[in-house]
């Protein structure tokens, strides 16, 4: 898949996060994530923004799909993503550029003086 020559061909490791304990249960309710899972996903919002996610259920073709929108969205000119920009953090669907919101739970670093 692209996912895997992406990951084979970064330098950085990527964050995963595993939604097993979520996808998989027997009786078919709602699970609460456990600390752990929602403290891997505040570091990988907070260090790199992004997370691969696995385990999720959503079948490898919609994934796919994503990956190939994705891709021809981000490789437009920044003036031709701005179009989309909705000029706030959170709100309406759009493109938000670098920095320009967060999906941590962790409070925003100060800034240095």
């Amino acid at each position: 898949s692209n996912l895997a020559s992406m990951e084979s061909s970064s330098s950085c490791q990527l964050p995963i996060i595993d939604l097993q304990s979520l996808t998989s249960t027997p009786d078919g309710k709602p699970v609460k994530p456990t600390e752990s899972l929602v403290h891997a996903w505040d570091a990988a919002m907070s260090t790199f923004g992004f997370a691969v996610v696995i385990n999720h259920n959503v079948p490898p073709s919609t994934t796919q799909q994503l990956y190939s929108a994705a891709m021809a969205f981000f490789q437009q000119p920044q003036p031709e993503k701005l179009k989309l920009w909705h000029g706030s953090g959170y709100g309406p669907p759009g493109y938000t550029p670098l920095h320009g919101e967060t999906v941590s739970l962790s409070p925003p670093a100060p800034t240095p003086s």
